[in-house]
């Protein structure tokens, strides 16, 4: 089963809080096993634009330390 999570990153190096990355690391994992990991830049941060980014990138899941209210709502 393919899954696909996102991390968020500066520098390609892990971000503490979503809200603050510059990138990110999205993580495409196959029967368990990573099998591949993309960079993407999202948009102007604007409330709400980057759980909606990473939607319509096929991310299901979302690892990170901190997280706005409204992000993790959508």
């Amino acid at each position: 089963m393919k899954k696909l999570f996102a991390v968020p990153t500066i520098n390609q190096k892990l971000c503490a809080h979503f809200g603050h990355s510059e990138q990110f690391a999205v993580v495409v994992t196959e029967d368990q096993k990573v099998v591949n990991i993309e960079y993407f830049t999202p948009p102007v941060h604007q409330p709400g634009t980057y759980p909606k980014f990473l939607a319509e990138k096929g991310v299901s899941t979302i690892i990170s330390g901190g997280m706005g209210q409204k992000a993790q709502d959508i």
